[in-house]
């Protein structure tokens, strides 16, 4: 699909004008294997900028290439946001960082969202030699206007078709063809009634304007955007370092501010309320086993699950080359609730045979020969559901791809590991209970011997 005069960025803001297009193309895998979305993305980029390079006849100025992402983090790789009152120095501070962009290896479509119109002419009225002939910026610029596109003077009826039409009058085409016809526009003072000539209070020029003067947070300012070849950098990199090279520059002047947007700042901000959404599951894990155990320890040694799912996760990431994004992260949060059930059908297990009197090295040995048939089918169900999505059968996702996989390789090693260790640490902590508790025993026995003595001597 083919949009003339409008276009969707990233964010999902909308730009209207009349020179651009914006093309949506969607790219089908081939039977082959599963596809790289970065490298099509750069081998696309590559055609369409040779081809513009072979054919500059075709007037095109810029061109970006972008995918459509379909899950977090949102935005552009690389979004630095200036904010000044002055245009024109927001102007100049966004040539010094697209120049700096351009010179890093793999940054590509380097562009900023000031962009020039088409000319427009500028009328700036010297105030001073204005009022000493009566005349306000009103009555030059009226003037000006009804010059080219005439003034309304009167009402004309029109019985045939029953309707009004205005009456316009102006000056001839011929008379307004160059800006210094413009100049010799006659204007009357009312003061002395005399004619005065526009250029006598004003000048005019041409020049080009901005499009559009954005704002954020009612504050002027401009964005500059870029994409980043992934097999060569990292968007966080390449943030993280304009960031630090401008800031001299920023803390220079108290008017000029520069930020980081798009996907550093939306990562950024997933990854801290993710932090405080793992620590919040936790402490409600822990809360529910405790009462379900009606111990303060055994929890602890369930979370150890935990561990063991987060370090196979990691494992899978260094193994498949995925980055740890917020995917990734929001896989972990949910791979903390679903590793634990092994622990959970063990230790419950091991807790019943020792309330009925079994000793703990027997209710070990039973509990994990008689519990390893759920547990292994607990965890294989699993893995084999998420396994196509893993993989990239029926279509490879760079969002969802490396969430099915984290989940896979973190409930493979947390399985095996629980089997192995759990046991072991429970009998751990077990005897260690045992000696703790011993200890302060012979204490108190210690404690309760030495009292008479003492009270022999008082």
């Amino acid at each position: 699909a083919t949009f003339v005069g409008l276009q969707l960025d990233e964010d999902g803001n909308r730009t209207m004008r009349t020179d651009m297009a914006q093309s949506w193309v969607e790219v089908v895998s081939g039977r082959g294997g599963r596809m790289d979305p970065v490298r099509t993305m750069s081998d696309l980029r590559a055609a369409l900028q040779k081809h513009l390079a072979e054919n500059p006849e075709l007037g095109v100025e810029t061109i970006r290439v972008w995918p459509v992402r379909d899950g977090p983090p949102v935005g552009k790789p690389v979004a630095i946001r200036v904010e000044h009152p002055e245009y024109d120095y927001v102007r100049d501070v966004c040539n010094q960082i697209e120049q700096r962009l351009r010179s890093m290896p793999g940054v590509e479509d380097v562009s900023d969202n000031l962009q020039l119109g088409n000319r427009e002419l500028i009328l700036s009225v010297d105030d001073k030699k204005a009022a000493e002939h009566g005349l306000s910026f009103l009555d030059v610029a009226t003037a000006l206007r009804g010059a080219k596109e005439g003034l309304t003077v009167g009402v004309f009826r029109d019985v045939q078709h029953d309707e009004d039409v205005d009456i316009k009058v102006r000056y001839s085409g011929q008379y307004v063809k160059s800006i210094d016809q413009f100049r010799d526009i006659d204007l009357v003072s009312p003061v002395t009634g005399e004619s005065v000539k526009l250029r006598q209070v004003a000048d005019l020029r041409f020049d080009r304007g901005y499009t559009n003067r954005y704002h954020y947070d009612s504050k002027r300012g401009a964005e500059i955007t870029a994409s980043v070849d992934e097999r060569l950098t990292d968007g966080k990199i390449v943030n993280e370092r304009i960031l630090a090279e401008f800031a001299p520059l920023a803390q220079s002047d108290d008017k000029l501010d520069i930020y980081a947007g798009g996907q550093y700042a939306e990562t950024r901000d997933s990854f801290r309320s993710l932090k405080d959404s793992a620590a919040i599951a936790l402490g409600l894990m822990y809360l529910i086993l405790a009462a379900q155990f009606r111990s303060y320890v055994q929890p602890f040694i369930v979370l150890t699950a935990v561990m063991f799912g987060v370090g196979g996760m990691i494992m899978g990431l260094v193994v498949n080359g995925y980055p740890f994004s917020v995917v990734t992260a929001v896989a972990m949060v949910g791979l903390c609730g679903v590793v634990v059930n092994d622990a959970i059908v063990l230790l419950d297990f091991v807790n019943h045979e020792r309330s009925s009197g079994t000793p703990l090295d027997v209710a070990l040995r039973v509990a994990s020969r008689r519990r390893l048939r759920p547990i292994l089918l607990t965890s294989i169900t699993t893995i084999v559901g998420l396994a196509p999505m893993a993989i990239g059968m029926g279509g490879y996702s760079k969002i969802w791809s490396p969430f099915a996989m984290s989940i896979c390789w973190g409930l493979t090693f947390s399985t095996i590991l629980t089997l192995l260790f759990v046991p072991a640490l429970y009998q751990l902590v077990d005897e260690l209970k045992q000696y703790v508790l011993s200890r302060l025993g012979r204490q108190v026995r210690d404690e309760t011997v030495a009292a008479p003595a003492e009270a022999e001597q008082i």
